[in-house]
């Protein structure tokens, strides 16, 4: 699911946690690609980048950076 969703508490945990699970998914999607030998290692870091990193990085450029004190 890509999109983003904005709210004005500006924590990002559960969008963050979302889209993780959506590379999660991605990932295993094409785990049968990734871990083929019949494909280079070149062209699964590119069905990686497109497929996986996408779906993790969309939208996080609206997210705002906090420091958490643990």
């Amino acid at each position: 699911m890509l999109g983003n969703n904005l709210n004005k508490s500006q924590f990002y945990s559960g969008e963050i946690q979302s889209r993780m699970k959506s590379g999660n998914t991605g990932y295993h999607s094409v785990q049968n690609l990734l871990s083929s030998s019949l494909l280079s290692k070149n062209i699964k870091i590119k069905t990686y980048r497109i497929i996986i990193l996408t779906a993790v990085v969309y939208g996080c450029e609206t997210w705002s950076l906090t420091l958490n004190a643990v």
